[in-house]
C-alpha cells in the first residue's frame, strides 16, 4: 500500500489514511504504547474519517493497527492523569469518543476491523463501532474497565450488547478478563478467525469484493439494519424510505440487470 495522505503531526502519534483501488486502510499507528489510543489520535481518526466519507473513489474502509502486537490496547493510561482526572474530565473525553463512534456509524460506506494481537477498553469499543470484524488466530481481546476503576457510559457498552447480549456483557465487563479469538467469535464478538499470515490477504480480497458491489444497495442496507435496533417509533422511515427510493431510480439497478442479463460483471458508480 502506498500511503497517500498522513494525518496527524511530527510530535504525535499518527493515524495513517492509505488509499487503494477502492478501499481506504485507517492504521492506527502509535507502536510504542501498542497502539494505545489518546485524545488526538481520535481527533484525527475522526479527520481521516471525513477523508473518506467524501473521496467517491473509495467504497469500503479497513480500519487496523500498525505491526502485529495489537489492533489498539485500549485508551493511553499514561494520559488518564488528564482525560479521567474527575467525573467532568472523563464525560468530556467520553463525549468526544462518542461523536467519533457516531461519525462512523454513519458512514455510508461499509468499515470493516482487521484486528491483530491486542484488541482491549478504548480499541475494543472502536472495533465494535465497525461493520465487521476480522481476526488473527493470536487476537487477545478484553475490557479491563474493572481492573482500572472505570464506568463506562452507555456509548462504550451499548454496542457490546447488541453483539453479545446482555449475559456474556455482562461476563466480559464484570470479570474483566481476556477472551481469545475462537471464543470472540463463538460469542458473536468478531465474523471471522484466520492465520496471521492470511488475515490481510483475506479482509483486502473481501472489501474489494464489498468494492464493487451496488454503493446505494449496501449504504441502505446499513442504514436499515442499524435503525432495526431502535423502537419502531424512535426508526427514521423517512431517510429509508429516501434511500430505497435512490437504488429503484438510479443507473446502478439498471446497470445490475443489465449486467445480469449479459452474463457480466456489473460496473456500479453509486447513482
Amino acid at each position: 500500500m502506498r500511503p497517500l495522505l498522513v494525518l496527524g503531526w511530527s510530535s504525535m502519534p499518527e493515524i495513517r489514511l492509505t488509499k487503494e483501488a477502492g478501499l481506504a486502510w485507517l492504521i492506527i499507528d502509535h507502536p510504542e504504547r501498542r497502539n494505545a489510543l489518546n485524545p488526538e489520535m481520535m481527533q484525527q481518526l475522526s479527520v481521516g474519517l471525513d477523508e473518506v466519507a467524501k473521496d467517491i473513489s473509495v467504497r469500503a474502509i479497513v480500519l487496523t493497527g500498525a505491526g502485529d502486537k495489537a489492533f489498539a490496547s485500549g485508551g493511553d493510561i499514561s494520559r488518564f492523569g488528564e482525560t479521567r482526572k474527575d467525573f467532568e474530565a472523563s464525560q468530556e473525553s467520553a463525549a468526544k469518543r462518542k461523536a467519533v463512534f457516531a461519525k462512523m456509524g454513519a458512514m455510508d460506506k461499509p468499515v470493516v476491523s482487521m484486528i491483530r494481537g491486542y484488541c482491549m477498553g478504548g480499541g475494543m469499543a472502536l472495533a465494535l463501532q465497525t461493520d465487521l470484524r476480522f481476526a488473527s488466530t493470536d487476537a487477545t481481546f478484553a475490557i479491563p474497565a474493572a481492573k482500572l476503576g472505570i464506568a463506562y457510559g452507555p456509548e462504550g457498552i451499548e454496542k457490546l450488547v447488541a453483539l453479545v447480549g446482555s449475559s456474556v456483557a455482562k461476563d466480559i465487563l464484570f470479570s474483566a478478563r481476556r477472551i481469545t479469538a475462537d471464543e470472540a467469535l463463538a460469542m458473536g464478538l468478531i465474523n471471522k478467525v484466520l492465520t496471521t499470515g492470511e488475515l490481510e490477504a483475506f479482509t483486502r480480497d473481501y472489501c474489494l469484493t464489498l468494492a464493487k458491489n451496488a454503493p446505494l444497495s449496501i449504504a441502505s442496507s446499513k442504514f436499515i439494519i442499524e435503525q432495526l435496533a431502535l423502537p419502531a417509533g424512535a426508526r427514521d422511515t423517512i431517510r429509508i424510505t429516501d434511500l430505497q427510493r435512490a437504488a429503484a431510480e438510479s443507473d446502478d439497478i439498471k446497470e445490475g440487470r443489465a449486467a445480469f442479463l449479459e452474463k457480466r460483471p456489473a460496473k456500479f458508480v453509486g447513482k
